[in-house]
């Protein structure tokens, strides 16, 4: 499972047809953090990643909703709506 969740990472974030090392998410002690997350009962584990993922789209394009649907390959208004599901303010992305 875990190997499925890098895989996905991978997907949305690679530019082109070959990951390399660098689309690979950070491997560092707070990548262990979710366990914490896991134990919390009100966010599942997929949806405290998808959370992230979401997130990590939003700093990638600069806060360019568009351009992060367009790179999670979801429409826009879906971003919009996982974005106030998931409370997600422009405070944890914006430069």
């Amino acid at each position: 499972r875990e190997l499925q969740h890098v895989l996905e990472y991978c997907f949305v974030f690679a530019k082109g047809p070959i990951i390399t090392r660098r689309h690979l998410p950070p491997l560092d002690a707070s990548r262990f953090k979710t366990q914490a997350i896991w134990e919390d009962t009100s966010t599942s584990p997929l949806e405290a990643m998808e959370r992230e993922t979401i997130v990590k789209a939003l700093k990638e394009t600069y806060g360019n909703k568009q351009e992060a649907a367009h790179l999670l390959k979801i429409h826009r208004s879906k971003l919009w709506r996982k974005m106030k599901a998931y409370k997600i303010h422009e405070a944890e992305f914006s430069a």
